[in-house]
């Protein structure tokens, strides 16, 4: 058993969409461990099989995909301004629905259920972001 994911190769019922669907409002800033929160904390288990049948390596010939990591890159302009403010507003909200400060249907539906996750999973969201700038 695992306690975290990652959606595009997942298996699951078809019921887990209307329970447990991405957050629509976190974009490349947590919605994999948000997910995974929400899912836990619905009766969801989470396993991996132990050799890995697909992978990527975000690579082509040696070299990156022109479009690969945007959020890594110099980039500038304003496609770049907006991807980087919904990412920021985005970390904000992971960080919120992580230290519970969001619950219900986009984080954990309480705050009990919040804590057995970080229990299972050896995880305590309030100490990783109290680490985060310092």
């Amino acid at each position: 058993e695992h306690h975290f994911i990652s959606a595009h190769f997942l298996f699951t019922d078809p019921s887990f969409i209307e329970e447990v669907l991405p957050d629509p409002l976190i974009m490349y800033s947590g919605e994999e461990i948000t997910t995974a929160v929400r899912a836990w904390t619905r009766g969801y288990r989470m396993f991996c099989i132990k050799n890995p049948i697909a992978w990527h390596l975000n690579k082509f010939h040696g070299d990156r995909y022109a479009k690969d990591r945007l959020w890594d890159t110099k980039n500038t302009g304003p496609l770049y301004d907006h991807f980087m403010n919904k990412n920021k507003k985005g970390a904000a909200r992971s960080k919120d629905i992580l230290t519970g400060k969001i619950t219900g249907y986009w984080g954990a539906e309480t705050l009990d259920l919040l804590k057995s996750y970080e229990q299972a999973s050896s995880l305590d969201f309030k100490l990783l972001y109290e680490g985060f700038g310092k």
